[in-house]
């Protein structure tokens, strides 16, 4: 009956958020060093449109906002309640809006690839994989706050869907990092 009770790694949330930003961080720092010193200075891609910019700058300071009312009170005070809260919920209304904008203006599309004509180059991986991985992440935290306004789970179920909440909401954060990033390195030329 070894697999019955598995032993609990008593690892807190706090302890998940210093460890992934210490990774991200790491990530970033040797990535930028591979991409500077690999790069070969490609030609830069058409800009995007200003509304297009516009609504992705939004969307950014809506993560950001609603990191810092999340995870900032769960560092501080183990929970996110009173103006945190309250600023939170009122934020993700916007975000579950722009993720939509978002979703539409900056996943690849069949128009986004290499044409012979055009003489245009194929989007990089990681701008193309970060785009999915923010918006499904976002999918996933905006569906389980969702799921949790429905009267179908019970209270063990409810904290189950905050938990997972949670750790969706990280990697929105996580994967939005690595989106503005990878568009940032386009931006330069790097790739």
């Amino acid at each position: 009956m070894l697999l019955a009770d598995p032993p609990s790694l008593n690892i807190s949330f706090a302890q998940v958020l210093i460890a992934v930003a210490v990774v991200v961080a790491v990530v970033l720092v040797l990535a930028t060093l591979v991409l500077y010193a690999t790069s070969r200075q490609y030609e830069r891609g058409r800009s995007r449109h200003w509304l297009s910019k516009l609504a992705y700058g939004a969307y950014l300071f809506l993560i950001a906002a609603l990191a810092l009312t999340a995870f900032g009170s769960l560092l501080v005070t183990g929970q996110v309640l009173g103006y945190a809260l309250l600023f939170h919920v009122a934020a993700s209304g916007g975000f579950v809006f722009l993720m939509v904008a978002i979703a539409f203006l900056y996943l690849p599309t069949g128009a986004d690839y290499a044409d012979d004509r055009s003489g245009r180059r194929e989007i990089w991986w990681a701008a193309r994989w970060s785009a999915w991985a923010l918006v499904v992440s976002s999918l996933v935290a905006a569906g389980t706050m969702l799921v949790s306004m429905l009267p179908v789970l019970d209270t063990q179920g409810l904290l189950q869907m905050a938990t997972l909440h949670r750790y969706a909401g990280l990697a929105v954060v996580v994967s939005a990092i690595f989106h503005l990033y990878s568009l940032t390195c386009a931006r330069l030329g790097w790739r």
